[in-house]
């Protein structure tokens, strides 16, 4: 049985399909391009380029033609005109010849210079226009990429004298600060375009401690929402421009030099806070990690087995049961002090000449099995940080409320690759655990965070992860003794709830 083919459809023609075809035609002729500015702007003039059809069919006599999706279609038929493959684009099959209103000397013609339609010379030179659409980032709208006013270079707009006397009454210095700072707050918000990561930025820094905790942020910011270069200037930008907002209305002027250290702190943090990052991954570096598995560090035991990419490296004394069992293993040098606390880096001294030559030459050695790092060394001191955590110890022992723990002040020396020094700055804050061996020499067993200079902690850190409750004790719940007795103590009525207010009934 032989197979029957369908005809092809043709396209329905647009009822309106002439008066298109007319329309568009006249605005390519001779007749209405030379002096049809705009159009000239949108196909080149004599260069010819496709002009969009969505754009024309956005002019005033082509916005009656619907569907717009049948005008492609209806001026394919035009002898006149080419429209692309796609239909989206339409120009002239012969390009414009002779002068058009794109020339520099067009409008000196004496015919042309008194003809009602070219009364206004053009502005040279005359720019294109686009004809495809703009490409915004992923996420992005038009609307989103307009100005914010959180851009590093936004100026505050000059306000009116009307405007200055109500700020002036706003933001007057006798009012208490808390109303001041509430006000700036909420006209901060409104003159921002606040998208949704400076709006998340911004709100978690008023709820981190209000505008004089910002500079403080180095450690809650960095382990929550990462350590992005982009998300780390977003972020800093926020608070620079808030700041700047303060400054500008003159919302607090007697904070001011403390405004003006946290704005230099913004600056500081862009730098540090990617760095520390950076270090925090490169450290401690081949070397402590090595002496770390040796000794019975934090990272003893993570050998990875019978793996296969890892097999070889049995070869090399990798496994800590072949380590240990050397003669100079745990047995022959001692772990004197395993200590955990806080450092901050005081020297930087990356390897010199002599010692780069002679970890070269025992590199040629030892080409085909491994490559060594020469060493520079890492001088920190130790410090208390005072964070809470030990709290709770008995202080008929522990009398300043913390373990008892090397004097602060205490310098310590690391034997550290120089590539990983690169990663480290001056002032640079660690949490770290610090093993000291028999003869004095100390390894840097575990880098827990890396921190910036500025670094310190407060107590409004315990807000943002904890949201302690009122006790609240119930009437139902107590004996008739235990009632009177609370009942009798001050306040104790507050403390009571009803069944109801419990639950809900």
């Amino acid at each position: 049985m032989a197979a029957t083919t369908e005809p092809a459809t043709v396209p329905e023609e647009h009822p309106d399909a002439p008066e298109i075809r007319r329309q568009v035609e006249y605005y390519f002729s001779d007749e209405n391009l030379p002096i049809d500015l705009h159009l000239l702007q949108c196909c080149g003039g004599r260069e010819n380029q496709p002009v969009s059809i969505s754009r024309i069919c956005g002019f005033k006599k082509m916005r009656g033609f619907k569907p717009k999706s049948m005008v492609p279609a209806a001026l394919r038929k035009s002898a006149f005109l080419v429209v692309s493959e796609d239909g989206k684009q339409v120009s002239r099959k012969v390009a414009l010849r002779g002068p058009c209103a794109l020339d520099p000397d067009y409008f000196k013609d004496d015919e042309i210079a008194y003809d009602p339609r070219a009364r206004v010379p053009a502005v040279q030179p005359v720019p294109l226009l686009p004809q495809t659409k703009a490409e915004y980032p992923e996420g992005k709208s038009k609307n989103m990429m307009k100005p914010t006013g959180f851009e590093h270079t936004y100026v505050e707009p000059p306000i009116t004298p009307d405007e200055a006397q109500e700020e002036d009454a706003m933001y007057d210095p006798d009012k208490h600060f808390v109303e001041r700072i509430e006000i700036a707050i909420q006209r901060f918000k409104q003159k921002r375009r606040m998208h949704e990561q400076y709006s998340n930025i911004f709100n978690k820094w008023m709820r981190f401690g209000g505008v004089d905790s910002a500079p403080r942020m180095s450690s809650f910011f960095p382990a929550h929402y990462g350590f992005n270069p982009h998300q780390i200037k977003t972020a800093c930008q926020v608070l620079r421009s808030f700041y700047n907002y303060l400054i500008y209305h003159s919302v607090c002027p007697e904070y001011r030099d403390d405004l003006d250290k946290a704005r230099k702190l913004c600056d500081t943090a862009e730098i540090e806070l990617s760095k520390s990052y950076n270090a925090g991954l490169a450290l401690p570096g081949a070397f402590n990690t090595a002496a770390s598995t040796i000794f019975g560090g934090s990272k003893a035991g993570t050998y990875t087995g019978n793996v296969e990419w890892a097999i070889k490296l049995k070869e090399e004394g990798v496994d800590l049961q072949e380590t240990s069992s050397k003669p100079c293993s745990t047995k022959a040098v001692k772990v004197l002090r395993d200590e955990s606390f806080s450092l901050e880096v005081v020297t930087i001294s990356p390897s010199d000449q002599l010692t780069r030559e002679m970890y070269a030459r025992q590199n040629g050695f030892t080409a085909s099995k491994l490559q060594l790092q020469p060493l520079g060394t890492l001088v920190c001191r130790s410090f208390y940080l005072d964070d809470f955590n030990e709290y709770d110890l008995p202080k008929n022992k522990y009398s300043n409320g913390r373990l008892s723990k090397s004097e602060d002040g205490k310098q310590y020396e690391f034997w550290i690759e120089d590539r990983v020094l690169e990663e480290c700055f001056v002032g640079m804050k660690l949490d770290a655990r610090i093993l000291t061996l028999a003869g004095g020499i100390t390894i840097l067993d575990d880098v827990r965070e890396a921190m910036c200079s500025f670094y310190k902690w407060l107590p409004n850190e315990l807000w943002m992860h904890r949201h302690p409750k009122e006790v609240v004790i119930r009437k139902k719940d107590l004996d008739e003794e235990s009632e009177a007795d609370v009942e009798d103590g001050e306040g104790g009525e507050s403390k009571f709830a009803d069944d109801e207010s419990v639950y809900g009934e």
